[in-house]
């Protein structure tokens, strides 16, 4: 397979005698300019929905001076995709290279024309093509491997060492730019970019040398010219976007990657600082290089053939490498922050200042959010094919399954894509939803005998403005959902609040204010909530609970600032109250059965919900449906008995859709006793 030529930049070592220890990029300084990292919500990032002009490649820039128009700046952020750092192209090259050392075409013959990277990994991982490649320097004593009672395997790795001793010993190769054994013979990209470096350091040598056979193009494999007065479709430029953004991600994580060899070397900060910063980054540059040849392959390919959905539902299980250092990525600029000033020692051009720095970290979630965009608008560029008629000619047909096939290849791919973006979110709002519930325990003082562990996984919290069955007055509270319950907390203050007095409230909720201590003030298992009813009109967004309370239905009232927001939470407590709505054992007429036990024992159940508080005013009251509510028609809600102990007993673990394990049935033979209640 013809691939497209290439000039080949500095593919060698970088040497601490000839370049700089940052690989030979000039450190700019760069401006302070204001960049947001921290993760406001509960999202990070918004679906492919949003715009693909909006998600720019993230340049720095500097307000200009007395008010002048903006100018960027010549930072490593901004450094253009330099095509022949990727792995693809360096092997491509490479194999081009090859060609022009004496004795090393039986080795080529071997080689996949349509792979240029794993077959050529293979290859050096045999141990005598390097041997070969370090002999075409004429040394005075050629490598050779000289015990053939070694096995094949022993004989391999021989090979790699002479070849790697000599390139120390006799080229002055320094350690940190060479490489070891398990960096070729192991499945980190990362090892074998080291080896292609060495190599390409010693064809490097050859050629200064004349060494090298002189390799003549044959008319094939000259570069074909444009024809005249063409010019590149929509579709053309979205690959071509594709192909070049992902080269300088690529790139962009080789350079975060390089500043964490750099602070790990020096000892800049400590090993563990380290991780927390940069957590999975090898991994992660490891997977996206592969990603990268996959992409780079299928570019090399005819247009007609080409499938740019398919690396996306290839590789969708593999992205998830993605989903802890997403979620980190907050924290990491929190650290990085603060102890940026030993970053710097490093003098790593990516270090140049923190916002450079963070700009970086960010580029992952970055890269995940365009995916789904740029999939989508070349799914928009290809147009939807007519029906096939009697008329069509036999290259029309070709054309429209063509067409077809692409399409159906490149939706498959969005909607791969889409699924990673969604997955990663949920990493960061596990994270932030975690954090939360740490942040909850150590605030509330009395949990009035209640168990955090069997609450479940906290799904939504915030500050919101909240009515109470017994009063129109609003107030704040932070609320917590949980698989389990709904808890409603108040900020505990030796101090009434002025704003109690205030019902005509316009700035919504109050901000949180993480060090003041909490107190329960509601508390609603989920398996009691009857009904959730959600009502939106401009300037009013509210949700409204109903539950099984003590005497009969109670209920409150949740206020938001958007719809948005009033939607999410709706949809959260409609989930949990169905996953915890107990089976009702019902008569044949449909009638719900009312037992002996239940009946005798109903009244005297201590209700739950009521909370014994000096600040009355602030807890939960008989229920009174606020008048722009109407009251649920649950006919079953009413004739319920009250279920305060129930509701304790069905909180005592982790409930499961479909169980109701505390509530007694007609053919249960282990329906509750009275002497079991004691």
């Amino acid at each position: 397979m013809a691939h497209a030529p290439l000039l080949r930049t500095n593919t060698a070592p970088v040497f601490q005698s000839t370049l700089s220890g940052t690989g030979g990029l000039q450190q700019d300084s760069m401006n302070n300019a204001p960049r947001t990292s921290q993760l406001s919500g509960s999202t990070a990032f918004a679906g492919s929905s949003s715009s693909l002009n909006s998600l720019s490649s993230g340049a720095t820039v500097v307000p200009g001076q007395n008010g002048g128009p903006v100018i960027a700046t010549t930072n490593i952020i901004n450094q253009k995709a330099d095509a022949s750092r990727s792995l693809y192209q360096i092997c491509v090259s490479l194999k081009q290279r090859l060609a022009q050392v004496p004795n090393f075409e039986p080795f080529l013959e071997q080689l996949d024309p349509t792979d240029p990277v794993d077959p050529l990994w293979n290859l050096f991982r045999s141990g005598y093509p390097l041997l070969v490649i370090y002999n075409s320097l004429q040394p005075p004593e050629p490598l050779r491997v000289d015990d053939p009672n070694a096995s094949e395997a022993k004989k391999s790795k021989i090979a790699i060492f002479k070849f790697v001793q000599a390139c120390m010993k006799e080229l002055q190769v320094p350690p940190t730019e060479s490489f070891v054994i398990t960096d070729l013979m192991g499945n980190d990209t990362s090892g074998f970019v080291k080896v292609t470096q060495v190599v390409n350091y010693v064809l490097d040598l050859a050629e200064q040398r004349g060494l090298l056979l002189q390799q003549h193009l044959y008319p094939e494999d000259e570069p074909m010219a444009a024809p005249g007065g063409s010019q590149m479709s929509y579709r053309d430029h979205i690959v071509k976007e594709l192909v070049d953004t992902e080269r300088k991600y690529v790139q962009d994580l080789e350079n975060l990657h390089d500043l964490k060899k750099s602070l790990e070397q020096k000892g800049a900060i400590p090993g563990d600082i380290v991780h927390q910063i940069f957590l999975n980054i090898n991994a992660i540059l490891d997977f996206q290089r592969r990603f990268l040849i996959r992409v780079e392959t299928t570019n090399s390919m005819p247009k007609v053939a080409q499938r740019w959905g398919a690396p996306f539902c290839f590789y969708e299980d593999a992205f998830d490498i993605y989903q802890p250092f997403i979620a980190n990525q907050r924290k990491a600029a929190q650290i990085a922050n603060q102890v940026f000033d030993k970053i710097q020692l490093s003098e790593h051009p990516v270090a140049a200042d923190f916002n450079t720095l963070d700009g970086f970290l960010l580029k992952p979630m970055q890269r995940l959010v365009k995916y789904p965009l740029l999939l989508k608008a070349s799914f928009d560029s290809i147009p939807c094919p007519a029906p096939p008629t009697d008329d069509d000619d036999p290259q029309d047909l070709h054309k429209k399954s063509e067409d077809a096939e692409t399409r159906n290849d490149l939706m498959s791919g969005c909607e791969a894509a889409e699924r990673v973006l969604h997955k990663a979110n949920e990493a960061v709002n596990r994270d932030l939803l975690d954090e939360a519930l740490e942040e909850l325990i150590n605030r509330v003082d009395d949990w009035k005998s209640h168990k955090v562990e069997s609450f479940g996984k906290l799904l939504l919290h915030g500050v919101y403005g909240v009515i109470t069955g017994k009063s129109d007055q609003e107030k704040d509270y932070e609320i917590y959902l949980f698989e389990c319950i709904l808890l409603c907390c108040k900020e505990a203050s030796p101090n009434k609040s002025k704003d109690k007095k205030d019902k005509s409230r316009t700035s919504g909720p109050r901000l949180r204010n993480r060090n003041t201590k909490l107190q329960l003030k509601g508390r609603i298992f989920m398996t009691n909530v009857t009904d959730i009813v959600s009502l939106s009109k401009p300037g009013s967004h509210s949700v409204q609970i109903w539950w099984k309370g003590d005497p009969g239905v109670e209920n409150f009232t949740i206020k938001f600032l958007n719809e948005e927001m009033m939607k999410k939470w709706a949809v959260g407590l409609e989930t949990q109250r169905k996953e915890n709505a107990p089976r009702l054992s019902t008569s044949p007429d449909g009638i719900a059965a009312d037992f002996a036990w239940t009946r005798d024992h109903a009244g005297g159940l201590e209700n739950p919900y009521l909370q014994q508080d000096d600040d009355d005013d602030e807890d939960y009251g008989p229920a009174t449906a606020p008048a722009q509510f109407p009251v649920p028609s649950n006919s079953t809600v009413g004739s319920m008995p009250p279920i305060g102990d129930w509701g304790q007993r069905a909180f005592t673990g982790r409930h499961r859709k479909g169980t109701a394990s505390t509530i007694p049935t007609a053919d249960s033979s282990s329906a509750p006793q009275p002497t079991d209640d004691g």
